[in-house]
């Protein structure tokens, strides 16, 4: 893959860094993800 413009990724980098920050994504990602896993052991 080539990147035609690294400051690009550098800034997406930095914006998805401060959406797990501010927003706590990770955790929440976890939660749906252990939501999930719930729903389908009752299957």
């Amino acid at each position: 893959m080539e990147i035609d413009n690294p400051a690009r990724l550098s800034a997406s980098a930095a914006k998805s860094d401060r959406v797990v920050r501010e927003y706590g994504a990770i955790e929440g990602g976890n939660q749906t993800l252990d939501r999930l896993a719930a729903y389908l052991a009752r299957m």
